[in-house]
């Protein structure tokens, strides 16, 4: 079932809300969220069973009613939730940082592949760019927390997935990783379970993250992977009973 734009219900400018039944077509109302400039999709309790690949887009709130009764079955195929930001550029290191936001660069071409529409992830932390001067200049719209070895620290630059929260769902059943975050920044999982899948939860490159009673159990490999992962606070998760 295709969900309709009619059936949006706005909660503010630039933030709706589309309830889900089992059945109905989650991408579809994730598409729909995004397209109002994000928002949240209500889940209602079944089991919403999946066989293709949901992607995520910033900005977005995916609540069930109940992690007990609500359900994203994957059916044991390799479809997942993702959230991957796009145009990756790393080419280059870091020289220096002066003054808490200019930052300067070896070897870098910022000005042909960086826009202020990326972020820039030092020592396992996004910062908004502010403005992009030259090929081996930038400036930062947030201050340096500290943390990389200069010079020649690496860097990586995207376009970042953000402002994500997975709230009272179960995610199940995926031969791949159930839940996966690459080049992501602010993310709250909250009674976010994963179970039964190849990998439970993945992030690579995330910071900001809240981790907060959520379970990964019973996968075939790893419950939990973090890589390149900081300023993060998780509580009361366990990642129990897998085979990685």
């Amino acid at each position: 079932v295709t969900i309709s734009e009619d059936t949006l219900t706005s909660i503010g400018v630039g933030n709706v809300q589309q309830t889900v039944i089992a059945g109905q077509n989650i991408q579809s109302a994730i598409d729909l969220v995004d397209n109002k400039n994000g928002g949240a999709v209500l889940l209602k309790s079944g089991t919403h069973t999946i066989i293709t690949a949901l992607t995520g887009k910033s900005s977005l709130k995916i609540v069930g009613d109940n992690y007990l009764t609500t359900i994203i079955d994957f059916n044991s195929t390799s479809a997942n939730l993702s959230f991957t930001g796009t145009s990756v550029y790393t080419t280059g290191t870091i020289t220096s940082i002066t003054g808490g936001v200019n930052v300067t660069g070896a070897g870098t071409a910022w000005l042909a592949n960086v826009t202020t529409s990326h972020q820039i992830f030092i020592a396992q932390r996004w910062y908004k760019i502010a403005a992009v001067l030259t090929d081996t200049t930038l400036t930062l719209a947030e201050g340096y927390d500290g943390g990389a070895t200069l010079p020649g620290a690496s860097y990586r630059a995207a376009k970042v997935i953000e402002n994500l929260t997975i709230e009272n769902v179960t995610i199940k059943n995926s031969t791949g990783t159930a839940l996966a975050f690459t080049d992501c920044r602010n993310v709250i999982l909250k009674y976010a379970h994963p179970e039964s899948s190849n990998v439970g939860l993945s992030m690579t490159n995330v910071s900001e993250v809240a981790l907060d009673n959520s379970l990964s159990v019973s996968h075939t490999s790893d419950g939990v992977q973090l890589t390149n992962v900081g300023f993060a606070d998780i509580e009361s998760t366990n990642s129990a009973g897998n085979g990685g």
